[in-house]
């Protein structure tokens, strides 16, 4: 991922300000993150993981 980052944190949480190089492959590299990840921004980019979270989970089916 290209990208270079600043980091503030608090007792309770890190925040991390990537800026990011406009890739094909951002919202993969941000989902390989992790699940505690937020995207914040921008919109775009945002849209962009919340429809790949949501087509990820749709491949998951709830347990019975």
């Amino acid at each position: 991922m290209a990208f270079h980052c600043a980091c503030c944190s608090t007792a309770d949480r890190q925040s991390f300000r990537l800026y990011l190089t406009p890739c094909a492959v951002a919202v993969s590299d941000l989902l390989s993150l992790g699940a505690e990840t937020e995207v914040l921004g921008p919109p775009a980019l945002r849209k962009a993981v919340i429809e790949a979270v949501r087509a990820l989970a749709a491949r998951y089916p709830p347990a019975v």
